[in-house]
């Protein structure tokens, strides 16, 4: 409910019922247990969303540090965890923070289940923005060119699915 909310911009809401969320999660599972951290990274990026960058922060280290201990290295939450990182990085300005938390990303993508998917491919998309900022166009096209490639792919796959159906 909160995520939905959160997309619709209704951010006061979402915030509402993500605390709520995250604090029966807390009650419920721990401070530590992976319910909690999926309410603590819903709740970031509902932060994330509202551009309020500096309340997102502890959130998302809180989610991806329960996740990391939790969960196996090469988990997409992980991934999922690092991308927001790297968003947040990247709306406080800190870009090489970004960029890393982007790039350790796509790495735990790239070592699990997650290579040459479209999860894969938008963190590609980040860090080809960043590279583009910081001048680095080489760098970027090459990015940019392999997340197009790969969401191509995903899309083909899509319509070959339908066609079957």
């Amino acid at each position: 409910m909160g995520a939905a909310l959160a997309a619709e911009e209704h951010f006061a809401e979402a915030a509402e019922v993500l605390q709520e969320a995250l604090a029966e999660d807390r009650q419920n599972h721990g401070p530590d247990g992976a319910d909690t951290a999926r309410s603590l990274a819903q709740l970031a990026n509902a932060e994330l969303r509202a551009h309020r960058f500096a309340e997102a922060l502890p959130l998302i280290q809180q989610a991806a540090a329960i996740d990391q201990e939790r969960l196996g290295a090469t988990h997409p939450f992980i991934a999922d965890d690092l991308f927001d990182l790297g968003l947040v990085y990247d709306g406080l300005k800190r870009t090489a923070e970004a960029r890393r938390a982007f790039a350790t990303a796509l790495a735990v993508l790239e070592r699990g289940a997650g290579r040459e998917t479209p999860r894969a491919a938008y963190v590609e998309l980040e860090i080809a923005r960043i590279d583009r900022q910081d001048g680095k166009e080489a760098e970027a096209d090459a990015a940019s060119r392999d997340a197009k490639r790969i969401l191509y792919k995903a899309e083909d796959e899509e319509r070959r699915r339908e066609r079957r159906i």
